[in-house]
């Protein structure tokens, strides 16, 4: 962080249906008591351990913190945030892992690659990893081409490198434009809509809108999510 200010984390529990916790866990950000029912929201929500550390500017500290948990929670959340408002354009980084132990541990790096793979449970795109979404660009993308001896659509098949978490929500981009819930015509560089027939934890099946003219190569971009 680049001011020196104080840091506060907090491990909770989520009791509520699993897999589907609250992206919004504060009651109330003025009051300064950290339980369920003040700061903390308290539905489905039980407050394990808050700390504080005030580092010193732009200095990495490290910290560590522990709690004993509950037999009747789903998921766990753990929240890093600023006590008091952060001035313009400071920043706050850090990296945070959570382990199951009767000790703490020291902090361990995994590999980018190991990262990457164990990520696509929750998020698979065609794109390379470090392309944006909506980026104008052919590589990666899925598609192919009306064939027979009469014009018709093609059913692509796109398979996932890992299982989902679960059923993702997918979103389609066209690699000419970038337009959202589009496929491209290579041959007529115009875009078409795209649409999902079947969509699975495995991957999906798509096809583009319209007729295509014999020979066409329809492709587009592919995003599909399945985060928490």
């Amino acid at each position: 962080m680049a001011p020196a200010a104080a840091v506060n984390f907090a491990i909770l529990e989520w009791t509520g249906t699993a897999d589907a916790p609250t992206s919004d866990v504060v009651n109330d950000w003025t009051n300064a008591t950290f339980t369920a029912g003040n700061f903390f929201n308290s539905t489905t929500l039980t407050v394990r351990k808050v700390g504080t550390i005030t580092p010193g500017a732009a200095t990495l500290t490290d910290f560590r913190v522990s709690a004993v948990l509950g037999s009747s929670f789903n998921n766990l959340i753990v929240m890093i945030w600023t006590s008091g408002t952060a001035a313009q354009n400071s920043t706050l980084d850090f990296c945070a892992q959570l382990k199951k132990g009767f000790v703490a541990h020291p902090l361990d790096f995994r590999s980018f690659a190991d990262d990457l793979w164990l990520s696509r449970r929750y998020f698979n795109k065609t794109y390379d990893p470090a392309t944006a979404l909506a980026t104008v660009t052919n590589l990666g993308a899925q598609g192919g081409v009306a064939t027979g001896t009469v014009a018709q659509r093609p059913f692509v098949t796109w398979n996932f490198n890992a299982t989902m978490r679960a059923v993702p929500t997918v979103t389609y981009y066209s690699p000419v434009t970038g337009a959202t819930g589009k496929m491209a015509n290579l041959n007529t560089s115009l875009d078409v809509d795209a649409n999902s027939y079947t969509v699975s934890m495995n991957g999906l099946t798509f096809y583009p809108s319209g007729t295509p003219s014999l020979g066409d190569a329809v492709f587009c971009q592919i995003a599909a999510a399945a985060r928490l």
